[in-house]
């Protein structure tokens, strides 16, 4: 059918000729289980299905789908995914007719993270962030969202199967001590569990939730288990989704990193090595005689040092998932990392063969996200109640123009100055002050302070109270002065300098008073 309605299908064709034209050698892959390698990504795949094996990683070469074709003068083509005949030729069976692509976008209002096993299916790790008023919830609270317990099978037939097949953790420990979650005879998971009359919050500050003794039980590989071995569960999600959802409470930083994790952890490798393969099923009688009598003839050399390869792992449900370009990780509202500099101190980015004098030239050099913020305040009144930590959220800043453009709808990203660290000296002191100033029109209202400008943005700190008086420092010096040597008060000055304690060590110690010192 294929044939008669779809051109494109001759591309195809084209391949499978090729491949029939050419002689090619069969070779199996092996897959390495037993190699020196982390095993938390050096696995092997439980799941049969395996979508591609990649050498190295994705790097600047799979930024983007990528179809390459022969043409008739042997060369080769790119199609680029911006062509209407792109999902045509990467979908055939989509497109029967060949006619043009389109795109596939899905809106998320969720921030998580996704993460591909060897087992093949992927599962979320989604982190919601609550309102100031809704952080810190009462234990009633906690109740309302999360479960730990096992339904009442008369109440609520429907969730206690739910719970029974989905959030059940075990049986391990005594019952069954070849569980994959037993290390050293231990549960990973600390099941199970202590019955817990109310929720409440650990001495480090975790929930525990309410596992109350009940005649509710579920049986699960012939063993019997309460709520001591129950995964905390919404029952809404539960009902909805029907599948495993673990819902917690994060209330430590731990939590987050737990998740975010995902995000640097690195993707799923296996390591494998290529054999030539004994199997002469797929050879045409032709090029089989003619193999038998090389072999007459030579011996083939075996070499015993055999080539690994370390190969990126994808799975068919990873491999789907990226080709419709869902979302590996995703936050809401983005982060706009805010850049700030000295007056004429922004950075130029030019390419190696460029004309210097050209660039220098060039009006766009001055134009830095950091000097057209100050340059907006001087036309907007509404710029100039804001901050330049809060900017972003009502401003977008547009490359290619690059300018400062009002948004549509507020709150669309959350701003973040650059770090520097206090041995940078008077930069140090001007992100201090970005994050108090309110709307600068310039380098001198930002060191501004009751009407004066002061002469460097250190001096303007003090000004504002932001820097402390160094009183304690000078108070150690002078206790220390009564008793301790001279090498003793030069080292533990210099040790001040060096860890940039003192905010202004010209004013902790007068001018005779170091030479005393030294």
């Amino acid at each position: 059918m294929l044939d008669s309605c779809n051109p494109l299908v001759k591309s195809f064709r084209m391949v499978r000729d090729c491949f029939k034209q050419n002689d090619w050698q069969n070779v199996r892959l092996k897959l390495i289980g037993i190699r020196d390698k982390d095993g938390r990504v050096f696995n092997l795949p439980t799941a049969e299905e395996i979508a591609s094996l990649i050498i190295g990683d994705f790097d600047g070469a799979f930024d983007k789908r990528d179809i390459i074709v022969q043409t008739k003068s042997g060369d080769l083509q790119r199609i680029s995914e911006l062509h209407p005949s792109y999902l045509a030729l990467q979908y055939p069976l989509i497109f029967p007719y060949a006619e043009d692509g389109f795109r596939l976008g899905i809106k998320h209002r969720v921030i998580y993270t996704i993460e591909f096993q060897k087992r093949g299916l992927p599962h979320a790790h989604i982190c919601l962030f609550l309102s100031a008023e809704s952080k810190f919830p009462t234990a009633k609270e906690i109740d309302l969202v999360i479960s730990a317990e096992i339904p009442d099978k008369e109440m609520d037939a429907s969730l206690y199967e739910l719970v029974k097949q989905f959030m059940i953790h075990g049986p391990c420990g005594t019952d069954n001590p070849h569980s994959p979650c037993m290390v050293n005879l231990k549960c990973s998971k600390k099941f199970l569990k202590k019955y817990v009359d109310e929720t409440c919050i650990d001495f480090e500050g975790y929930p525990v939730y309410r596992r109350r003794q009940s005649c509710n039980t579920v049986e699960k590989n012939g063993v019997l288990l309460d709520n001591r071995f129950v995964v905390p569960y919404n029952a809404m999600l539960l009902k909805k989704y029907q599948c495993h959802i673990n819902v917690e409470w994060c209330n430590q930083t731990g939590s987050i990193k737990y998740l975010f994790k995902y995000i640097n952890k690195g993707p799923d490798r296996v390591t494998a090595s290529v054999y030539e393969s004994t199997s002469t099923a797929n050879v045409n009688p032709q090029n089989k005689e003619m193999t038998n009598n090389e072999n007459l003839s030579n011996e083939t050399e075996v070499d015993e040092v055999k080539a690994y390869l370390d190969c990126r792992y994808i799975s068919a449900c990873e491999a789907a998932w990226r080709i419709f370009k869902f979302d590996i990780h995703y936050r809401h509202p983005s982060i706009e990392i805010l850049p700030f500099h000295y007056e004429d101190g922004q950075a130029i980015v030019y390419e190696d063969n460029s004309n210097l004098c050209d660039v220098v030239s060039n009006p766009t050099v001055k134009m830095s996200m950091f000097t057209e913020w100050m340059k907006g305040n001087q036309t907007d009144a509404f710029a100039r109640t804001l901050k330049y930590i809060e900017f972003s959220r009502y401003f977008v800043w547009i490359r290619k123009t690059r300018k400062w453009v009002r948004r549509k709808k507020p709150f669309g990203a959350v701003g973040g100055i650059h770090y520097v660290p206090p041995s940078l000296g008077d930069c140090y002191f001007l992100r201090i002050l970005l994050n108090h100033v309110i709307g600068p029109m310039s380098f001198n209202d930002i060191k501004t302070v009751d009407g004066k400008i002061y002469h460097t943005f250190k001096d303007a700190c003090f000004a504002r109270g932001l820097l402390d008086d160094d009183k304690e420092y000078l108070m150690a010096i002078n206790e220390a002065s009564a008793w301790a040597t001279s090498d003793f008060l030069r080292t533990f000055f210099v040790m001040l300098l060096m860890s940039n304690s003192i905010s202004r060590p010209d004013l902790v110690l007068k001018e005779e008073e170091i030479e005393n010192i030294c």
